[in-house]
């Protein structure tokens, strides 16, 4: 998998939000995302990934056994590919 490019993250009032810049869907595509998602995508860049790398980076960041950080990776990463934020 790898990261729809067209998708931005920005930082609004504090907020970490991803936008779509490309196309008509630029102004109504906006997904908001908590600090483990954000720093994820930051992390993730233009590599491509997969899920256990996803839980492998995010038991090295932060206090979360692979257990709940594969489970909370699998429902995030079923939102980012109902948005096309992920090919």
């Amino acid at each position: 998998m790898r990261l729809n490019q067209d998708f931005k993250l920005n930082v609004v009032a504090g907020e970490s939000m991803l936008v779509n810049t490309k196309g008509a869907a630029a102004m109504t595509s906006v997904c908001s995302l908590n600090e483990p998602a954000a720093w994820l995508w930051k992390r993730i860049g233009t590599e491509e990934f997969d899920v256990p790398a996803l839980v492998e980076w995010l038991c090295e960041e932060y206090e979360v056994d692979a257990k709940t950080a594969e489970a909370d990776i699998v429902d995030m990463l079923k939102v980012w590919k109902e948005y096309g934020m992920v090919l």
